[in-house]
């Protein structure tokens, strides 16, 4: 009933990081109401598994150098072989031919369709051969006549070296008016020479980074498979079983038991609280000591069962999620919420 009692008054993705552990997304949610698991080893995997393509055409230069452009900054661009490239052999390697900030972007070969009101990912791999610099992953969005709608988007500036590979990531809405993208990384404060690598390159519908995929390289869990010519099209992982990652987003307003059940029903599991409010999680295996069995027709004869709540209807909060279209054919959601103090 606690359980049940508790819900939030918003969205909740506390739980994405965890999902490699079943257990460990269920002591995040029982925490809300103080308590935890008890010790055992009876977890699964809650990964969230789910069809997404990969939109570049050529993304890990694995044939050529196609499809990758400067648009700003004038640097050199060249594929390269690259013993540590992040996917394939090879990579785009980046000389910055001045002070000015070096942009070297995506697109195959002109920007990408998209659709207002949607979400977009972008990111790549990016490492220095010597000097680091700050990279950034940017969205330029623009209308069909190539005129740039609003500012271009930045991601968060993240500082590279030659010690290892980092990935600048984008996330955001489409705007109204936009039906084109330009996805592209820039590599600010360089001077002239200095060079950097980029490689493995994702961008897709979608509101979070995932691993790199493109038809010849496959994630875990997935298979993979090229639009049209390999190395030359976009790419789709499909899921060897589909777990919608929707089911990790706890929404606002939904109690913590209606969260919590698809995701331990979908691994054969039951989340069991005693009277002594020990929390665990039990497999078809579990036996509870002493317990009896009871079978009917064999040693019972009639039954019955009831949850209650003293048949009264109740409530400590509330969410009122409000969705429409607007005039441009962009869905919205908005959430109105009270809590009693």
């Amino acid at each position: 009933a606690i359980l049940d009692d508790f819900a939030q008054l918003v969205d909740d993705d506390g739980a994405w990081p965890l999902q490699s552990s079943l257990r460990s997304v269920c002591d995040y949610v029982l925490g809300k109401i103080g308590t935890a698991l008890e010790p055992g080893s009876t977890d699964a995997d809650a990964t969230a598994y789910w069809e997404v393509t990969n939109l570049l055409a050529n993304p890990s230069l694995e044939v050529d150098a196609a499809n990758w452009i400067q648009v700003g900054g004038n640097p050199a661009l060249a594929r390269m072989a690259l013993s540590s490239a992040p996917a394939g052999a090879y990579v785009l390697r980046v000389t910055a031919a001045g002070v000015n900030a070096l942009v070297a972007p995506v697109a195959a070969p002109s920007d990408f369709s998209v659709v207002p009101g949607k979400e977009y990912t972008f990111n790549a791999h990016v490492i220095t051969s010597g000097t680091g610099r700050m990279a950034e992953a940017r969205l330029q969005w623009r209308n069909a006549n190539g005129t740039v709608v609003v500012s271009t988007v930045v991601g968060t500036p993240v500082a590279t070296s030659s010690a290892g590979y980092v990935r600048p990531t984008i996330s955001a809405v489409a705007p109204p008016g936009a039906t084109h993208v330009l996805p592209y990384i820039a590599i600010t404060g360089t001077v002239s020479g200095q060079i950097h690598f980029v490689d493995a390159a994702m961008f897709h519908e979608g509101d979070r980074a995932i691993p790199y995929h493109d038809g010849s390289i496959a994630p875990s869990g997935y298979t993979v498979s090229w639009q049209d010519v390999a190395h030359k099209s976009a790419s789709t992982r499909t899921p060897l079983v589909e777990r919608r990652p929707e089911a990790l987003r706890w929404p606002a307003g939904t109690s913590a038991l209606a969260f919590l059940h698809p995701l331990v029903q979908a691994a054969g599991f039951r989340l069991v609280c005693n009277e002594a409010r020990e929390w665990t999680l039990r497999d078809a295996a579990w036996r509870e000591p002493g317990a009896q069995t009871y079978r009917y027709g064999v040693n019972i004869i009639n039954g019955s069962e009831e949850l209650t709540r003293d048949s009264e209807a109740w409530y400590d909060a509330a969410v009122f999620r409000y969705t429409w279209t607007d005039r441009d054919g962009i869905t919205h959601t908005r959430d109105d919420t009270y809590a009693l103090t």
